[in-house]
Formats: C-alpha cells, structure tokens, sequence
C-alpha cells in the first residue's frame, strides 16, 4: 500500500442520526475563522446544505473546486469524497440536511428524478423559498 495515499473517512448514518429519518445544522464560520471541514465520505446517507451567506469553496473527489456563494444548493451522493473550505476574510454559512440513501432513492424513483447537478445556484425567488424550506427542517429536527 502506498503511504502517501490518505485514508479518508466514510460517515455513516448509525453515527450521525441513529434512529431519525434525517439530519439538519446550521454552520455559521464568522469571518475571522478559516472554515475547513476536512474531506469525508458518506457510507449509506445523501446530503444536500444551502449557502445562506459568505463565500467559499466546495471540494468534490480530487479535482473539482466549486466557487460558493449565497444561494448554492449542493448534493452530495453517496460515496463522494467532498469537503468545505473558506478563506479567514471571509464568512460561511449554510444549512445542512443529510438522510439516509433508501430514502433519496424511493424518493428520485417516485419523482422520475435522475442524480441532480452537484450544485445550482438559486436566486430571487428560488432562493427565498429554498431558504424557508430549510429553515424549517432545521427547526423542525431540532424541535424533535
């Protein structure tokens, strides 16, 4: 085995929600801090978060670098390595929902959906109502 290669981490969602049919937090980095969620793997669960403000940069396999900003929705499949970066002049905020993956899938499967973009920006409007449906699902799983 070569030791240069790093191991990176596969979450699972016995970890991260055991018992709950999703996930939700509010990550808010001011500016100041540097933001680094390191990269990982999802073993068994999607996730989709919501830039709500600030910019930074979004990371996906070796290679792909995405420009965040305020009204970028993501989705991160099962077993793609991502991770979240941001310069300490600026600040990041996002919202964050992870489920398990049977549930995207008998969802995409109910709707005729293929795998979405990894990331569409949203404005106006779009945005608006992407925001207050996130919102809720935050308050609604930190209410549960």
């Amino acid at each position: 085995r070569n030791m240069t290669t790093a191991i990176v981490p596969a979450l699972r969602w016995e970890n991260i929600a055991p018992g709950s049919d999703l996930h939700a937090a509010f990550f808010a980095v001011p500016a100041g801090r540097p933001v680094r969620i390191a990269a990982h793997g999802h073993a068994d669960f999607c996730e989709l978060f919501l830039v709500v403000g600030g910019a930074g940069t979004h990371t996906r396999g070796k290679e792909t670098r995405t420009a965040l900003q305020a009204g970028d929705l993501c989705f991160v499949p099962t077993g793609d390595i991502h991770g979240i970066t941001a310069p300490p002049d600026s600040e990041l905020c996002w919202i964050n929902i992870a489920f398990p993956v049977f549930a995207w899938r008998d969802f995409a499967a109910f709707a005729g959906l293929d795998t979405p973009k990894p990331t569409v920006r949203l404005h106006g409007d779009d945005f608006n109502g992407a925001r207050a449906e996130f919102e809720e699902t935050l308050r609604a799983f930190v209410r549960a």
